[in-house]
């Protein structure tokens, strides 16, 4: 688990998956798949960063 703390957010919660690379022995593939609060909090962010930012065209 990692957790990081975002000035608007607040506490974002990432759980580990860690995947063997067959083809590297000894070396991994560290995959963070955010947790469900932390998935609804970086969908808002998006949300609120889509209404400020231009867009090209």
């Amino acid at each position: 688990m990692k957790a990081v703390d975002h000035a608007t957010a607040g506490t974002l919660v990432f759980d580990a998956t860690l995947l063997p690379l067959p083809e590297h022995p000894g070396h991994h593939l560290i995959l963070h798949p955010p947790g469900t609060d932390t998935q609804q909090r970086l969908e808002e962010l998006m949300r609120r960063r889509s209404l400020v930012a231009a867009h090209p065209g």
